[in-house]
């Protein structure tokens, strides 16, 4: 390969905090000593190993942050696992930045990162979480979208999924800098092919209309609340009406 990734640009428009995607130009000097040394340590991979170093490069968040920061717990590297193109990867040092909903690796030169191609990503493993990939289907509730979701709980064809999304806000363009990162989460309930959105108590009774009395009481005797506290609900909801099966 004659590169060893294609460049991403990634910043932010002061004026109107939107995230903008422009391809790199290769050049020369340091940029061609740099490409030699990269290429260098790809062909010491085996052909397996150098699929999952060919993504973009990522640069991240360029504005000085005031609080927070766009990733999933952490702002440093943790070791993963990765299921990319259908191989497994162990130990890759990763991020995930919820404001993109990319996930990041660790570059071989170890002072760059890559951003992996989302679609070849089939899951990650990251902090404790299983993260799988999905896309809308004719089974999917309006405004899903594609992405990375924390598979919470899976038995029986029941799953739980968690969406975890944070959003750019406080934005001072004459410092450049950044306030902080407020997250939004959506909670879905899987049960076959069908995916639900789950608000409230009575989204998740729309969803098992069988065991409609017995989830009821579940929830009242266990006071499990979607509001207060939506994993834990689910996944005891989750994990009752899957026993049933």
């Amino acid at each position: 390969m004659n590169r060893p990734f294609f460049l991403l640009l990634f910043y932010l428009l002061a004026s109107s905090g939107t995230w903008v995607r422009a391809w790199g130009q290769q050049v020369s000097g340091d940029s061609a000593f740099y490409a030699t040394a990269v290429n260098h340590a790809l062909n010491q991979l085996s052909p397996t190993k150098k699929k999952l170093y060919n993504g973009y490069e990522y640069l991240g968040f360029k504005f000085d942050v005031k609080r927070g920061h766009p990733f999933f717990k952490s702002s440093t590297w943790s070791v993963g696992e990765v299921q990319f193109d259908g191989i497994k990867y162990s130990n890759i040092k990763l991020l995930y930045d919820l404001v993109q909903d990319e996930l990041v690796i660790e570059h071989l030169n170890r002072t760059s990162s890559l951003a992996l191609t989302k679609a070849k990503v089939d899951s990650f493993q990251l902090l404790g979480h299983t993260f799988i990939y999905l896309e809308p289907t004719y089974a999917t509730p309006t405004g899903f979208q594609s992405g990375f979701y924390d598979l919470l709980f899976s038995k029986n064809e029941i799953k739980v999924l968690g969406r975890y999304m944070k959003t750019v806000d406080g934005i001072i363009p004459e410092d450049k800098s950044v306030a902080y990162f407020p997250e939004r989460n959506r909670f879905y309930i899987q049960k076959g092919e069908q995916i639900f959105l789950i608000k409230n108590k009575r989204d998740v009774l729309k969803v098992f209309p069988d065991k409609k009395k017995e989830v009821n009481e579940l929830m009242g005797r266990l006071d499990l609340s979607v509001s207060k506290d939506p994993v834990d609900a689910l996944v005891e909801v989750a994990k009752f009406y899957s026993e049933q099966l």
